[in-house]
Formats: structure tokens, C-alpha cells, sequence
């Protein structure tokens, strides 16, 4: 005796190629997965109609069909879950130009892997490790920099604990922190 099996899986995703400041952050990506669909008819319709419906609500929609035993459908299961299961997040580096400087000198710092797109993302400057996010001297946004390049001016007070820290959007949710520099007497 045959039986029809089916298995949805759906996982929020990001959309890559939203623009900055769209209202669509998050889609829903539908994999429908099924084995010995083709003695039913109305389950294989149901799974390509949920599919169509994700397409069409500009969310991922894909139909993987499993032929007929288990060992097949663990297969798409697995397939399935590769293409539900979003990638993970960049990591974030902030990397310091110089470890150290005398007041009124230069302190630069270099971001890599954040995309200059993303019009929210900024990097700000503070004194002391356990400042708060709220807490910075100075700071700007990735869209004013040349060459993923955010320096300041050292500050008069001397300190071991000057640092930035780099935000993708206008929350105070710390994607990454630099090296500490030294700000010499």
C-alpha cells in the first residue's frame, strides 16, 4: 500500500535585495516537500498551490517531489532545509589604524564586510569599554566615509580604552568593537 507523505517547512529570511529602508524586511520562505505525490493528485495540488501562494507574496515558494521511500525524502528534507535555513549573519570587524596616539593626533579605523548601502549602519567613537551605546564622543554614518575609513581627532584626557563600535541600523545594537587605543599624556 502506498501513502502520501508531505512536509512544509518555513523559516524568516532577510531579503538580500530590499532596499535600505523598505518596509519588507523579513520574507517567508516555503519549501514543500513530498513523496508518492504522484498517486495523489490533490496533495501534490495542495503543496503547488502553497508554493504558487509564497510566490506570489514575493516570499521563496519550491515544490521538491521525493519519489517514493524514505531514504528519498530524508534526501529533500535536507535539501529542503539548506534552502529554508537563511545563511549565516557576516561578521563585523572594525580593524584600528594605529594602537596608539598623542592628543590632537589622528585615530582611524577601517570597516570591512558591512555593506555601504545600507544607509543606517554608523560607527561611533568612545572612552571607556563599559560606556554605554548611547555614551559616544562621536560618530558617523558608512554612507560620509571614503574608503570604509572613520577617523577623530585623540582626545586631550589620556586613556587605554578609547575604541569605536559599528551599529547597521539606528538602534543601539552593537554589530562589532575595535581594538582599544592607547591615548598617550
Amino acid at each position: 500500500m502506498m501513502c502520501a507523505a508531505a512536509a512544509v517547512i518555513c523559516a524568516q529570511t532577510g531579503a538580500p535585495d530590499a532596499a535600505p529602508g523598505s518596509e519588507r524586511r523579513d520574507l517567508i520562505n516555503v519549501v514543500a516537500v513530498g513523496y508518492d505525490i504522484e498517486n495523489n493528485p490533490k496533495a501534490r495540488q495542495m503543496l503547488q498551490e502553497m508554493a504558487q501562494a509564497a510566490r506570489d507574496a514575493g516570499a521563496g515558494g519550491t515544490v521538491i517531489m521525493a519519489g517514493q521511500d524514505e531514504e528519498q525524502l530524508d534526501r529533500a528534507l535536507q535539501q529542503a532545509m539548506t534552502m529554508a535555513t537563511p545563511p549565516p549573519a557576516p561578521a563585523y570587524r572594525l580593524e584600528i589604524k594605529n594602537a596608539s596616539a598623542e592628543p590632537g593626533a589622528r585615530i582611524a579605523v577601517v570597516h570591512s564586510d558591512c555593506p555601504a548601502t545600507n544607509r543606517e549602519a554608523w560607527i561611533a567613537f568612545y572612552e571607556k569599554a563599559d560606556d554605554r551605546d548611547q555614551d559616544y564622543l562621536s560618530y558617523t554614518f558608512l554612507a560620509n566615509l571614503r574608503d570604509r575609513t572613520y577617523d577623530v581627532t585623540a582626545p586631550d584626557k589620556p586613556g587605554d580604552e578609547y575604541h569605536f563600535r559599528l551599529f547597521l541600523t539606528k538602534e543601539y545594537d552593537c554589530a562589532a568593537r575595535s581594538d582599544a587605543v592607547r591615548v598617550a599624556e
